[in-house]
């Protein structure tokens, strides 16, 4: 201190001025290639040597790497990505849509009704078969509802299926679900033709 006091008004002015002028070039320079695209590359002392948690800046752009007494610390990097947040709450019920256009016409009411003999053979067990049956008022764009007069022994399941090269043979099929065969009684079905 007292050698500044020693000095001349203009040795101090001389001296502010190169002092400011080295750390306005230092700072230019830092600022000039620091940070390197976001990332500020630094080292630290390693602890146990005489450098034990020193801190200093380093360009990387310029290859300039990190003392053999140091670590290399990187610090403004982008992180992992987090884990997916929970779902939010359901939010509330979205306005009445407009009314669709209306469907076609039902069939209505049965055209033809009326009783078919059905005689089905023994069914295997864990098996299915499929029996015709004629059925005279039968035409080929009807709906079909047969059903047995009498009960069927119970595992026996039986679905329409419907035979497009005859319009008056509508097929059975009749499983057997259990594990024995099963031959269902012979009888009458009652039927409904539904026209469209």
């Amino acid at each position: 201190m007292s050698r500044l006091r020693g000095r001349s008004r203009s040795g101090r002015l001389l001296l502010a001025l190169a002092v400011g002028g080295a750390v306005f070039g230092i700072a230019t320079a830092v600022q000039a290639d620091i940070p390197d695209a976001g990332v500020i590359h630094g080292c630290y002392g390693k602890p146990g040597t005489l450098y034990k948690g020193q801190l200093r800046v380093r360009d990387a752009s310029r290859g300039e790497q990190c003392r053999v007494y140091e670590n290399p610390l990187d610090w403004n990097q982008n992180g992992a990505t987090g884990a997916t947040g929970p779902t939010g709450a359901t939010g509330p019920t979205g306005a009445t849509g407009r009314t669709g256009p209306t469907g076609p016409t039902g069939p209505g009411l049965p055209a033809v009704d009326g009783q078919v003999d059905v005689d089905a053979p023994s069914v295997p067990a864990s098996s299915c078969i499929v029996k015709d049956v004629t059925i005279t008022a039968l035409q080929a764009s009807d709906h079909v509802l047969i059903n047995p007069t009498g009960n069927l022994p119970l595992g026996i399941v039986v679905e329409p299926i419907f035979n497009i090269g005859s319009s008056s043979v509508l097929e059975l099929r009749i499983c057997n679900v259990t594990g024995a065969a099963i031959d269902p009684p012979n009888g009458a079905w009652g039927y409904a033709l539904f026209r469209g």
